[in-house]
C-alpha cells in the first residue's frame, strides 16, 4: 500500500480492510469474496469477472492442544455468539472485514478444503509438485 500511495507501483493486492482505511485514496478493482462487500457495492467479485477465486485472511482463535473438547466447543459457541452480534458485525463490516463463522466441529473440513484449493493453485504455478 505504501508503494501504491507513493506512486512506485500502479496496483497492489490487499485486503478489504486496507481498502477501507484508504478508500479516499485508492480504487478497488475486485473483491475476493463470495459476495460484494457492503462498503464497496460497486466493486465486483472476482467470480463476477470470470475468475473462480475467493479467499482472504482467515483469523481464528486457538487453545492449547490438550484443552478438553467440551471446553473448546464451549469457546467456539461463545465466539459464534460474538460473531452473530449485530453491533459487532456492523463494526467489523465498517472496518472492511468479511466475517465468516466456522464452528470448531467444522474446522478440520474447512482447513482441508483451503489446503486443497491452495495446493491446486501452487501445483498449477509449478511451486510444488
Amino acid at each position: 500500500m505504501t508503494a501504491l500511495l507513493g506512486g512506485q507501483v500502479q496496483a497492489e493486492w490487499g485486503y478489504t480492510t486496507t481498502a477501507a482505511n484508504h478508500k479516499d485514496k485508492v480504487r478497488m478493482l475486485a473483491v475476493s469474496a463470495d459476495n460484494r462487500h457492503p462498503l464497496f457495492p460497486d466493486v465486483p467479485t472476482f467470480k463476477e469477472l470470470g475468475y473462480d477465486m475467493t479467499g482472504g485472511a482467515y483469523r481464528g482463535m486457538a487453545v492449547p492442544k490438550d484443552t478438553p473438547d467440551d471446553v473448546t466447543q464451549k469457546l467456539s459457541g461463545i465466539f459464534q455468539q460474538i460473531n452473530q452480534n449485530r453491533e459487532f458485525r456492523q463494526k467489523m463490516q465498517d472496518l472492511g472485514f468479511v466475517l465468516i463463522d466456522v464452528p470448531y466441529l467444522k474446522m478440520a473440513d474447512f482447513m482441508a478444503q483451503r489446503r486443497a484449493e491452495y495446493e491446486k493453485v501452487a501445483r498449477g504455478m509449478g511451486i510444488i509438485e
